[in-house]
């Protein structure tokens, strides 16, 4: 059994390198473990939203 509790993910992109779709790969999951944001391997010039803003909390 598989919960998907996020089915949206805001990107900051260059139109060129907007994405289609994001594929994520949970072949390899196991029972109870999670994947978090920061294991999705984003295309080269994509970023997370929510992940600049731990940057910015790490860099005070």
């Amino acid at each position: 059994m598989m919960t998907q509790l996020v089915n949206e993910v805001e990107i900051i992109a260059l139109p060129k390198n907007l994405p289609e779709y994001l594929e994520i790969d949970a072949e390899n999951l196991h029972l109870g473990e999670i994947l978090h944001l920061t294991d999705i391997q984003m295309p080269e010039g994509v970023e997370i939203v929510s992940l600049t803003h731990l940057e910015d909390v790490e860099d005070i």
